[in-house]
């Protein structure tokens, strides 16, 4: 929607005609000028996100453009602020109105063009940039985008438009006046920027004349030389001029042309054009071409004596420039500590290696790389990109080996996430790695692997790295964790840690050691196995105090923390967190001050403390936004999606996780959006929107099972079944939750019996449905959980109602409400069964205050599904003790939403209770022909014998009776 309407008067004097182009910061006009009577275009731009700075910036950058005046250049006229009654303010400046199409959209049109359609545009936009340039004037947006073609009676006429990013040229200013450029970030377009526009320095006009250069490349191609949306990737294609093509895309291009296009794209600025009046000119010039001269053999024998020697000093010089890059001994040493921490997963200690080689060898790419890499495992992906763009740049100067300029490629791909591309680079540097140094090359290889989510793959390669060389503690702690995350070879995983460990120490490696316990007490805390971790970390806690690894340290406290949460020893772990978080803040660690608030929200959520975990987790997304750590900011999005999921919020839930998804989708990390996906298919159960959930659940279940994560599967599996459950595809349901139960461990395994046992018993398996329960209770003897003993109880009731034992079910009921403590994730069923029994039991009149309120909050929660599955309930409960006027209008409620729904069995017995309870003979009959029908479908989707089961349930028997 534009900000200005036909007919709004600008400054007193512009009078809006028609909107004629929209952009991310703001609109173009068709204006009157009714102080001139001319039209003319009128541009604004909104700086009320961005301040006063920018209004700053812009008049000061429009004033520059003020200053060309050329027939190649669009005229600039006013500047000023409007402020618009219902927006916010807007910077306006008003302009030459063109009217033709731009020099992009030609091309994209009609594609590439000939030369004597080009040359004549080109002089006129070398001259406009010229007349720029003259004033002092540095475009840095200069694109095929901002030339306008506007036809002409002599022909065609190219127009310089949009110097809203213009700058100063600082060379031709005194130095002590030298801001503007120094105040500026990187702007512009990435797919036209010169190497040092990408890399923030200071820029001239020849920046401008390597962006010609693109446009010429364009015009000639009727493509782009480089990629335009990632910068890193646009910097390696402009080290390496990779796809710069000119005669493979254009075979017939004039060669002064050609000649032209890479001229103005050298790297090096003194190499270019010195002037865009110098590329004019070249342009106008006619053609040339030297008359072939036939050398005698003594004219030979003469030039090759007197060129022999300088050819020599020559090449000499050449053998100099081009050697290989060789870093100091100390850079190089610190630079391989910092490969064998990243190795390690020690990754603060190889940030601090790489720095340290950084700081001994400024111009050392591959430690740039290093630090990249580094940063980008820490979280810091601006900083890992920052660091990769450094040494990409440097790679341009720096005449990297083969082998060193396959290494950086393959460090970009991973750290800008192309892992794809990298996995073949790194493949040819383990076959061309020397004997000591093959095992870390596979370790490599085995990384890439891990990040693709080849899980078999990782294993081999780490497998392969143990065999070469079994002393190799960096390919047992990778081997551990991916063992450890691909669930049932916990033992394989835990011994991997031990033997790294002892390997770390014998070395004397105490931060490799440190990390070895990490990552078994991660593992062991995963695993529902606390009691284990705590010693452990312990452990862990004096190695990392006694060598001053402050970052490990916090990172214990964080998992000390989580330790105490599993144990449920909640103060503590709240405690534990803050400690981790106050540390973090103190030493600057934003990440992991972060991971702490996250904890603690978790401390608080674990205890039912809804509130309180909402605030740390809204605290710890406003750190990592403001740190710019963006997949900590989905971190804590995952978070607060899943806290309004399971504090019954599903709108909200589904508003949250589905940023996420897009992000992770987008950013390839499949693992986390699977994770986020089973989330959302919870949030969608909630919403009623069963065929939805369990679509996108089946998805996720699939690519689960590809990463070999037995403990994410399961949890996917589970949501599965809850949302067949609420479709009522009761024995699908059961067999997603029996495939969960086999992958559960620990007290998540008493859960899985139980979510089997409620399906059980809905079927009519009252015996499976027992030795489910018989199970969980046993895992209760052992492990006491007063969640887990609450879902046991709660089962139980319902099993007894339904059976028709209204005191053994009250009794049941009474002692899960008494032992549920905060655990208000199964506070509605308990609701609705206390409802039930008090209708039941001749308190009608509370049972249906009970009953009202609680459908009232599910239809406030916008869980449709639940309310109307309460209301069912209630009805069946109000025609069991003689009161079919009260059921009738609950029936009727319940259908409207499972029959649109399609959920058969709900529908079944809503028709069922809405025909005993009716008076009017014709709408009994079309309940009764309704349930059938329903009855049809169900035997369909069911099948014959799971239908017989349940029909044998005494509630369903007796319900039906008037359907048969």
């Amino acid at each position: 929607m534009s900000s200005l309407a036909e007919g709004d008067l600008i400054a007193g004097r512009y009078r809006v005609v028609k909107i004629i182009g929209q952009g991310g910061m703001g609109e173009v006009y068709e204006a009157e000028d009714q102080l001139l009577h001319e039209n003319i275009a009128l541009k604004t731009v909104r700086f009320d996100r961005d301040g006063e700075g920018l209004l700053e910036r812009f008049e000061k950058e429009i004033q520059l453009a003020r200053k060309v005046t050329h027939p190649n250049v669009c005229r600039v006229f006013e500047v000023g602020v409007h402020k618009a009654p219902n927006a916010g303010p807007a910077l306006f400046f008003t302009m030459e109105l063109l009217s033709g199409e731009t020099l992009f959209d030609r091309i994209r049109r009609a594609g590439r063009l000939t030369k004597e359609e080009a040359f004549p545009i080109i002089i006129q936009m070398a001259e406009g940039l010229a007349a720029a340039h003259a004033s002092g004037i540095v475009h840095t947006d200069f694109k095929s985008g901002n030339v306008i073609l506007v036809p002409a009676a002599a022909g065609t006429r190219a127009v310089i438009t949009d110097f809203g990013l213009a700058r100063e040229d600082t060379t031709r200013i005194p130095e002590e006046t030298r801001t503007l450029t120094r105040a500026h970030p990187v702007a512009g377009t990435v797919a036209y920027m010169s190497p040092e526009q990408l890399t923030g320095k200071t820029l001239t006009s020849v920046s401008d004349i390597y962006s010609f250069g693109i446009v010429l490349f364009e015009m000639a191609c009727g493509q782009l030389p480089f990629d335009g949306h990632h910068v890193i990737h646009s910097a390696m294609q402009r080290a390496s001029h990779d796809g710069l093509s000119v005669r493979t895309l254009a075979p017939d291009i004039d060669r002064r042309w050609e000649a032209a296009i890479v001229r103005c794209l050298r790297k090096d600025p003194e190499q270019r054009f010195r002037s865009a009046a110098d590329l004019a000119d070249y342009f106008r010039a006619t053609p040339w071409r030297t008359p072939a001269r036939y050398w005698t053999r003594r004219e030979w024998v003469r030039a090759s004596i007197a060129t022999g020697l300088p050819m020599a000093a020559a090449a000499g010089a050449w053998r100099w420039v081009t050697r290989p890059f060789q870093p100091n001994a100390a850079a190089l040493e610190w630079y391989r500590k910092g490969l064998a921490a990243l190795h390690s997963m020690s990754y603060e200690g190889a940030r601090k290696a790489f720095a340290q080689a950084i700081e001994s060898e400024p111009g050392f790419a591959l430690a740039h790389a290093g630090l990249a890499r580094a940063f980008d495992e820490m979280d810091y992906t601006e900083f890992a990109k920052e660091n990769m763009l450094r040494a990409v740049t440097l790679a341009q100067s720096g005449h990297l080996g083969a082998e060193d300029g396959i290494r950086l490629e393959a460090m970009h791909y991973m750290v800008s996430r192309e892992y794809d591309r990298a996995a073949p680079l790194f493949a040819q540097l383990e076959r061309s790695a020397r004997e000591g140094e093959r095992a870390a090359a596979v370790v490599e290889s085995g990384w890439v692997a891990q990040l693709r989510e080849d899980t078999e793959g990782a294993t081999a390669a780490y497998q392969r790295a143990v065999r070469l060389d079994g002393s190799y503690a960096a390919a047992r702690i990778r081997l551990g964790y991916i063992l450890g995350r691909r669930g049932g070879k916990d033992d394989l995983a835990l011994a991997a840690f031990s033997e790294a460990e002892r390997l770390y120490s014998n070395a004397s490696n105490f931060e490799g050691v440190t990390e070895s316990l990490i990552q078994r007490a991660i593992l062991l805390n995963r695993r529902s196995r606390s009691a284990e971790a705590m010693p452990i970390i312990g452990r862990a806690l004096s190695i990392a105090g006694a060598v001053g690894n402050r970052y490990q340290e916090i990172q214990l406290l964080a998992w000390e923390g989580v330790a105490a949460r599993n144990l449920g020893e909640f103060d503590r772990a709240a405690s534990l967190a803050q400690q981790s978080i106050d540390a973090a803040i103190t030493a600057k660690i934003g990440n992991l001050a972060t991971v702490g608030l996250t904890d603690l929200g978790s401390s608080y959520l674990f205890r039912g403390d809804y509130t309180s975990a909402e605030a740390k987790y809204r605290q710890a997304l406003d750190l990592a936004r403001s740190s710019k750590v963006r997949r900590l900011e989905m971190r804590a999005l995952t978070n607060l999606g899943s806290l309004c999921e399971q504090s019954r919020r599903p709108s909200e839930a589904r508003r949250f996780i589905e940023q996420v998804i897009e992000f992770y989708r987008q950013a390839g990390y499949r693992r986390e959006l699977i994770q986020a996906t089973g989330i959302l298919g919870g949030a969608l159960e909630q919403l009623g929107e069963y065929q939805a959930g369990a679509n996108v659940l089946r998805e996720a279940a699939a690519s689960a099972v590809t990463l070999q994560d037995h403990q994410l599967e399961s949890r996917i599996r589970e949501r599965l079944g809850d949302n067949l459950l609420g479709q009522g595809e009761w024995p699908e349901a059961v067999q997603e939750y029996e495939r969960a139960k086999a992958m559960r461990t620990g007290i998540q395994a008493g859960y899985a019996r139980v979510y089997c046992a409620q399906v059980y018993w809905r079927l009519g398996r009252a015996a499976d449905a027992g030795r489910c329960l018989a199970e969980a209770e046993q895992l209760l003897a052992k492990t006491p959980n007063q969640g887990l003993l609450a879902e046991v109880k709660i089962t139980r009731a319902g099993m007894a109602y339904a059976a028709g034992r209204i005191k053994d079910a009250a009794f049941a009921a009474n002692q899960t409400e008494a032992g549920s403590g905060a655990n208000s994730e199964i506070d509605p069923v308990i609701k609705l069964m206390q409802a039930l029994l008090l209708i039941r039991t001749g308190k009608g009149a509370e049972g249906a205050v009970q009953a009202a309120g609680l459908v009232s909050d599910l239809e406030k929660a916008s869980m449709a599904g639940a309310a109307a599955g309460a209301e069912l309930s209630v009805a069946a409960a109000w025609l069991a003790v003689g009161k079919p006027r009260d059921a009738l209008p609950l029936a009727r409620n319940a259908l409207a939403f499972f029959e649109p729904h399609r959920v058969w069995e709900s529908t079944l017995r809503a028709h069922a209770v809405s025909a005993r309870a009716g008076e009017d003979v014709a709408e009994r009959d079309r309940h009764i022909a309704a349930a059938r029908s329903a009855l049809d479908h169900l035997r369909t989707a069911w099948g014959e014998e799971p239908l017989a089961l349940y029909r044998r349930r005494p509630d369903i028997q007796e319900l039906l009776k008037i359907v048969d």
